[in-house]
């Protein structure tokens, strides 16, 4: 298989694995166990994995990879290697999409508890993002907002794994 093909299904597996939960220290492990064992050590990897963690539709689709290049595993190897590459890149990219979603689930929730929304920020180091979202005339506990908020977000994007804060706003 040429170089570009690879490319393009470590790009797909980048994709899956990120949109699944599929964390990048699992798809770096499932790299650095591929390298030094052999196929069918890597096969009961991946089948283990399956039943004890997230991401398994993209560990699933690994597995369909690995039947598919069960005989090339140079090819197989590049393909994760890719993978693992691009993770960040298709990381940063979903996480990018998550701020309309929060903003919009934020407003909703804040018409229906009858306080006003007034906007959001974002913080956190790359790894975990935290999105503080501005409210004004809000009475109650905080928590349970960003609790609601937060449901409303995992309605629409059942990935989303960052965290909510709550800014009371004194009105001026």
């Amino acid at each position: 298989m040429d170089e570009l093909s690879l490319k393009t299904k470590g790009e797909e597996l980048a994709k899956l694995a990120v949109e699944h939960g599929l964390g990048s220290k699992q798809l770096r492990d499932l790299y650095k166990i591929t390298k030094t064992k052999p196929l069918p050590m890597v096969e009961v990897h991946i089948k283990r994995q399956i039943t004890r963690v997230s991401g398994r539709v993209a560990f699933e689709s690994v597995l369909e990879l690995l039947s598919l290049f069960a005989n090339d595993k140079a090819s197989f190897l590049k393909i994760l290697w890719y993978a693992n590459m691009l993770y960040s890149y298709y990381d940063k990219q979903t996480s990018g999409r998550f701020d309309a979603i929060v903003g919009d689930a934020a407003a909703k929730v804040c018409a229906q508890r009858n306080c006003r929304y007034r906007g959001v920020e974002t913080s956190g180091d790359g790894h975990q993002k935290k999105y503080i979202i501005r409210v004004i005339g809000y009475v109650g506990d905080l928590s349970q907002l960003a609790m609601e908020i937060t449901r409303e977000i995992m309605n629409k994007a059942p990935n989303f794994s960052e965290k909510i804060w709550i800014q009371p706003i004194d009105r001026r």
